[in-house]
């Protein structure tokens, strides 16, 4: 099954990041495992698109309005979106998907204890201009 990551960026250059509640289980190739921070996303819904599912599930897990604007990368059933803010809401967590959320630079995630997809993340922000200008 394919699922979608969203990529947040915020005024301050930070990437909106959220930790999955229960306890931390350590399998830094699995994404959004127990008690590891992880991009906001999840699974695409039967004859839903892909942007509309990272739209959805942004707004279920940490209720902001995004839009998509740009498909930035695809690693085995997992497509990262970079996604814009609609509006400067406050997050507010469904707290059956989400324990926490922080924003953080993309130079910085491993100051929060970031462990799921690290690499792809390091990746898809080196390869994309608006991420990599905004890195420390």
């Amino acid at each position: 099954m394919v699922a979608v990551l969203a990529v947040i960026p915020n005024n301050q250059s930070e990437i909106l990041f959220i930790r999955r509640p229960g306890e931390l289980k350590i399998e830094p190739s699995a994404s959004g495992r127990p008690g590891q921070f992880c991009l906001p996303g999840g699974k695409i819904k039967a004859n839903e698109s892909a942007e509309a599912a990272a739209v959805r599930e942004v707004f279920e897990e940490v209720g902001l309005r995004v839009v998509p604007v740009k498909r930035l990368a695809e690693f085995s059933g997992q497509i990262y979106f970079l996604c814009h803010l609609i509006s400067c809401d406050t997050v507010v967590l469904n707290r059956r998907e989400c324990a926490a959320h922080v924003w953080s630079l993309p130079s910085e995630i491993l100051s929060i204890g970031f462990l799921s997809d690290l690499n792809r993340l390091q990746q898809v922000a080196d390869n994309e201009p608006l991420l990599r200008c905004r890195r420390q």
